[in-house]
């Protein structure tokens, strides 16, 4: 489909396409909700890997966290967010 071929080529990740995959197997889910519940783990293997770590670095700047130098400060910032939110607590069952 087209969305699929944007996505091929505007940079997305894979965390968005494994998102499709679960609300693909639970249509209640929203797909924003889907996503939330799997950055955690997601962006911290990415961490782990050392696979972007300046760039989650300059992420984590951009989350306010001005003193960043590491991959997990990424994960750290986007944790909470999430927490400021209000949404770090979505669970799959939530959505049937």
């Amino acid at each position: 489909t087209l969305a699929g071929m944007v996505e091929s080529t505007s940079g997305c990740i894979s965390e968005h396409a494994i998102e499709h995959a679960l609300s693909a197997l639970h249509p209640n889910l929203p797909h924003g909700a889907g996503l939330i519940m799997i950055s955690r783990e997601y962006y911290a293997l990415i961490a782990q890997k050392g696979a972007c770590g300046e760039r989650m670095v300059q992420m984590a700047k951009a989350l306010g966290n001005a003193g960043a130098e590491r991959a997990t400060d990424f994960v750290a910032a986007l944790v909470s967010l999430q927490k400021r939110c209000g949404v770090d607590g979505l669970k799959m069952s939530d959505y049937g």
